[in-house]
């Protein structure tokens, strides 16, 4: 009898997140080194590595916007908006108070230290004043959150065909993210992915092994092969005037829907318990190991030279970046993340099995 795989959860969207959390980790820390530490480090492979490993953002925007719509759907107000804070504001403004401390005691980015900048953070209304983010990586998290409530706004309203002004603001809210951060576009992606899959997962799980898997896996080439000469979404034109990124969003979609097939061998990899455990965690992987970089990056400045033994730095380095972080994203998820949304929510933060 064949599994019917429901579409409010997926267990590869699960282990896809954490391994963009862990790209976006490496590629940072590997961009950051070679930028401060070892420019003649930097080669036609580490661009290449670069490339693909920057496109964690992309892949956060379109889970957000898959995973949003189907809670907007079957979550009530005040339960949605709850689960939503409690979820995503206590790791957040523990480390903008951490970066906002600390920036002003050493003074790393003068031009941060603004009270009236924490305040915006704070309130996440930094994307409408246009005022830095405190913290690094959050920029995308405001975006996604003020996503959420367009998103929520819009289908709620849909559904229950009440709520036109709401509805309004939301359509006004999410056009004013994708003008000035086409790079949104990801999320509504994601949201469409999702309304396909409510409609037609019937349709996607009576496909053969062979067809979901060869056309997966040309998608994922020609993905790939994109994403490795790199691409930009700084202006709208930008995407418009460039076919390959059109490409990528067409071949991004029909990867991500196949999933939902129970032989795709791309989800029986990211159902891999490794990435179900770093996606359990990535969002404080994604906020916490910018840290954790900067303080392994200081280390072997002082006690290294760019001049000499860089084979064994890079090796320091390695050992030292991994520990610190998976030190500090096991303290800061099990000890303070999942505790205190347990606490406010009832639920716990837990690895997904990989049965169905």
């Amino acid at each position: 009898m064949q599994r019917i795989v429901k579409p409010k959860f997926n267990i590869a969207f699960h282990g896809l997140r954490g391994l963009a959390a862990f790209m976006i980790f490496f590629i940072h820390s590997m961009n950051g080194y070679i930028e401060h530490v070892c420019p003649d480090c930097s080669s036609r492979f580490t661009e290449i590595i670069s490339n693909i490993g920057v496109f964690g953002v992309e892949i956060f925007f379109f889970l957000s916007g898959f995973v949003i719509y189907s809670a907007s759907i079957r979550t009530a107000p005040k339960d949605f908006f709850l689960h939503r804070f409690w979820r995503i504001y206590p790791v957040f403004i523990l480390f903008t108070l951490l970066y906002f401390i600390m920036n002003h005691f050493i003074q790393v980015v003068p031009e941060k230290d603004n009270i009236f900048y924490l305040m915006f953070n704070m309130i996440f209304i930094n994307v409408f004043t246009g005022t830095p983010s405190l913290t690094p990586n959050a920029w995308t998290v405001v975006l996604e959150i003020w996503y959420y409530v367009a998103t929520f706004f819009i289908v709620n309203s849909w559904i229950n065909k009440k709520g036109n002004f709401l509805m309004l603001i939301g359509i006004l809210l999410a056009a004013y993210l994708i003008v000035y951060w086409p790079i949104t576009l990801y999320y509504i992606i994601g949201v469409i992915a999702s309304i396909f899959i409510s409609k037609y997962l019937i349709f996607i799980q009576r496909l053969t092994k062979l067809t979901i898997n060869s056309i997966q896996l040309i998608s994922l080439i020609i993905m790939l092969t994109i994403i490795i000469k790199g691409h930009d979404y700084y202006t709208w034109s930008m995407i418009i005037s460039n076919f390959n990124v059109l490409l990528l969003l067409m071949t991004l979609f029909i990867v991500m829907i196949l999933m939902f097939h129970e032989d795709s061998f791309l989800a029986l990899i990211l159902s891999n318990e490794i990435f179900l455990i770093l996606g359990t965690v990535s969002y404080t992987l994604y906020l916490a190991h910018p840290y954790s970089y900067i303080i392994s990056r200081k280390i072997i400045e002082y006690f290294f030279s760019t001049d000499y033994l860089i084979e064994i730095s890079i090796i320091f380095f390695i050992f030292l970046l991994f520990s610190l972080t998976f030190s500090l994203v096991w303290f800061v998820h099990y000890l303070f993340e999942a505790k205190i949304y347990k606490k406010m929510t009832g639920k716990e933060l837990l690895i997904p099995t990989t049965k169905i």
